[in-house]
């Protein structure tokens, strides 16, 4: 815990996730065909649930493609995509080039909304997050309960050598797509109450901290004003009403915002000075209140 960012204990950990994450990746992948005799042999049912993070390519919204561009544009990046081919390098090739910077957390929060979010399937869809053709949720240690049903088909297949009767076949099948959609909507709800909790908790850190100021980074603009995230991820909400006295105008295709008085731009990216002015556990909510550095600037050559 008291290890500084940077330090070789932190960098020891993250290396230690991602070669976890990896071999995970790698088991979910290859459990679709078990090895037996020197030999891979497919698991031929379709009833395995697929954790699919957005199914094919051409799944994905290419309008939120766009959109997440007229962002990302502004920061010197570009989701490279065509119209009938949707690869997820397109993807991981900005997350890449943004590694290190300043905007990359910005970044890869935009690229995840864009995504689909993850669902169970009943039939191998592939995964398209990870670029894999075949994937099945299998994950060990077992952490859901698609992980046990996984579990429990494999052991169907081993203990019969891979002759599983038929009737045994029609019952897995009928159970995984029960499952898959139950799964899928138990999934939706604990993200909800996940990201509830979360908001709360990081509201109840910044409760004792009204009145004091901080850097952050601009996340997101709106019609009503901006989010702006700290280097602690905790992200606030400054309207307009707690902006430098102007007319804001939110330039919907630039996704940013004008000041009419002296053209003042605000968009993603941009690194500003904030004072926080609320923080409601309750009510999860969060607002700072942009510090006007020029107002300063003039107060103090006054």
């Amino acid at each position: 815990s008291r290890a500084k960012k940077g330090s070789t204990l932190i960098k020891k950990v993250k290396s230690t996730n991602y070669k976890v994450i990896n071999a995970i990746s790698v088991n979910n992948r290859d459990i679709v065909s078990l090895k037996t005799d020197g030999e891979f042999k497919e698991i031929k049912t379709t009833e395995l649930p697929i954790m699919d993070l957005s199914s094919t390519g051409s799944s994905i919204c290419k309008t939120k493609i766009e959109e997440t561009n007229k962002f990302i544009f502004n920061l010197g990046y570009k989701i490279k995509a065509s119209n009938d081919n949707i690869h997820p390098k397109a993807f991981s090739s900005v997350i890449y080039e943004a590694k290190g910077k300043e905007e990359e957390r910005v970044i890869s929060h935009l690229i995840l909304r864009t995504l689909k979010v993850a669902r169970y399937e009943s039939e191998n869809l592939g995964h398209f997050g990870i670029a894999s053709k075949y994937y099945c949720h299998f994950t060990s240690p077992i952490r859901r309960y698609p992980d046990l049903f996984i579990h429990r088909v494999i052991s169907e297949y081993l203990k019969r050598d891979y002759n599983v009767p038929e009737a045994i076949l029609s019952e897995l099948e009928y159970q995984a797509s029960e499952y898959a959609e139950s799964s899928s909507e138990a999934e939706k709800q604990a993200t909800k109450a996940e990201r509830e909790a979360t908001d709360m908790k990081k509201a109840e850190f910044m409760e004792n901290k009204v009145g004091e100021t901080y850097e952050g980074i601009i996340s997101s603009v709106t019609g009503f004003g901006m989010f702006v995230e700290l280097e602690n991820t905790v992200e606030g909400l400054i309207r307009f009403e707690n902006m430098p006295k102007d007319y804001w105008i939110f330039d919907e295709n630039k996704k940013c915002l004008i000041s009419e008085k002296n053209n003042k731009v605000y968009k993603i990216g941009d690194k500003v000075k904030i004072i926080v002015i609320e923080a409601n556990k309750q009510l999860r909510k969060i607002a700072f209140a942009l510090v006007n550095e020029d107002e300063n600037a003039e107060n103090a050559e006054e």
